[in-house]
């Protein structure tokens, strides 16, 4: 009789794990559908890649990143001067989950360019001095490559 009651008492175990298993994928799931209502406006990339664009800039950064905010200006500044070949698209690292998982973010900031077709062009991950004294220069010539692809056609 207590070999029963151990071996029920397994079981019981068990069935427990395996339901606490399953509720914690659920809540997993609702998480992922939460955040992703809430980084729909903050870059989903299938929904706001410009075709007309030659170049996607992906920045991903949030409100609490201090280096974010040194790559902001030379983005924008960029993005302003070439609005006929380039769109910035903000991607909020705390709400869009979906993309920091799809590219591979871990920190930021990252900038990420794609092409009109989504080829990736370019990715820089941080924003050491050395890498912010290349991003502007990085970004001309993508810009230049682009038309000169486009004067080919």
């Amino acid at each position: 009789m207590p070999g029963g009651v151990k071996k029920g008492y397994s079981i019981e175990r068990q069935s427990d794990s395996w339901i606490t298993a399953v509720l914690a994928r659920v809540v997993v799931a609702l998480a992922v559908l939460l955040s992703l209502q809430g980084s729909h406006s903050s870059g989903q990339r299938s929904t706001q890649l410009g075709a007309s664009s030659a170049l996607n800039i992906l920045f991903f950064t949030a409100s609490w990143c201090e280096p974010c905010q040194a790559v902001r200006p030379i983005l924008e500044e960029f993005v302003r001067e070439n609005k006929d070949c380039a769109k910035l698209i903000t991607v909020d690292f705390d709400r869009a989950k979906l993309e920091v998982a799809r590219w591979h973010v871990q920190e930021v900031p990252v900038v990420i360019v794609l092409s009109a077709k989504g080829t990736l062009l370019l990715r820089q991950d941080g924003a050491s001095r050395e890498s912010l004294a290349a991003l502007r220069p990085a970004l001309d010539g993508l810009k230049k490559n682009f038309r000169k692809e486009g004067e080919k056609r």
